[in-house]
């Protein structure tokens, strides 16, 4: 006669070897194998890590080697336009370039009353009336929303994506001869073969707070 268990119904010598195997896996486990996993697990872990840091090393160096190949090419298209007495290219270069690197980050100025900024957007921020602000026109001009291709260079680019010399009513007076000024200032010290920076600290651009003072170069004569 075959008798059906219950739900309910309990097999003590059944639970007790099952427990007991389960202990005795335990302690087999604990003894000889935990240990390796573990440190495979950290092994793995360890190696992704490296993986993670290396492919950014390698990233960061590809960039700075791509900004170093524009860097270059800049060079050598200022320094062929100047080669050539080409006073329009030339300038186009310098006022590229000074869109990189503009002397002035743009205007401080105070809200005058409350504002938000970006309002009804996640990155909405309030300015409180009062509050100094940096206007950096740096930033707008690699605002991809005006600025086509804003972190390429590019010397035919139309005039407006610039504000180098300000915009609008705040257009620059002298923009105009700032920019005889510019060219031909750097128009002959362009044409000298093996131009440098100086080496030492003199090398680097000496500023008087947010504007340059002073960058010391060397050329073969």
């Amino acid at each position: 006669m075959v008798v059906a268990a219950g739900l309910t119904d309990v097999n003590f010598a059944l639970s007790f070897w099952t427990a007991l195997t389960f202990l005795i896996l335990l302690v087999v486990l604990g003894k000889f194998a935990w240990g390796p996993i573990l440190q495979m697990l950290e092994t793995r872990e360890r190696n992704i890590a490296e993986a993670i840091e290396s492919a950014k090393r390698e990233r960061a160096a590809a960039e700075a080697a791509s900004a170093e190949m524009k860097a270059a090419l800049e060079k050598a298209r200022a320094e062929a336009a100047a080669l050539a007495d080409d006073d329009e290219l030339l300038w186009r270069c310098l006022f590229e370039t000074l869109r990189f690197k503009p002397i002035n980050p743009g205007p401080f100025r105070e809200c005058a009353e409350d504002y938000t900024i970006a309002d009804g957007s996640p990155s909405a921020k309030r300015i409180p009336a009062g509050t100094r602000l940096l206007v950096s026109t740096q930033s707008a001009m690699f605002d991809e929303r005006g600025v086509v291709q804003p972190k390429e260079f590019r010397p035919d680019r139309p005039s407006h994506e610039s504000m180098v010399f300000g915009y609008g009513l705040h257009w620059c007076i002298g923009a105009f001869l700032a920019r005889a000024q510019i060219t031909q200032t750097f128009k002959p010290l362009l044409k000298k073969r093996g131009l440098r920076r100086a080496p030492g600290r003199d090398g680097d651009l000496q500023t008087i707070g947010l504007m340059p003072a002073h960058l010391s170069v060397q050329f073969d004569r």
